[in-house]
């Protein structure tokens, strides 16, 4: 199925892009894609179908939401925001408490 080997790589580049740099949870991924792939081989119809989405959605989230933090040499970590990342204003948090 076309649309499996589409989410495949599309869920291999997400994790490549998000865990560039930290290999253990890049390995862990790739391990994770690999075998959930596995477990629905045998899928066919509509629950396939079901569970491409379900990759391809996986896929946006982890590239608009997931972000590393990286400790600098200083101690203080700093986080890698790429272009993809989704920044939303927290409306609850700039607004003023009334107590």
């Amino acid at each position: 199925m076309a649309a499996a080997r589409s989410c495949f790589r599309n869920l291999w580049r997400a994790s490549r892009e998000v865990f560039e740099g930290d290999s253990v949870i890049l390995e862990d991924a790739k391990t994770r894609i690999r075998s959930g792939f596995r477990e629905s081989a045998g899928l066919v119809g509509d629950q396939a179908n079901k569970k491409v989405n379900l990759g391809n959605e996986i896929a946006s989230i982890l590239r608009k939401n997931l972000v590393q933090a990286v400790k600098r040499d200083d101690g203080v970590y700093s986080l890698k925001i790429r272009d993809s990342t989704e920044i939303n204003e927290n409306k609850h948090r700039t607004k003023k408490l009334k107590y």
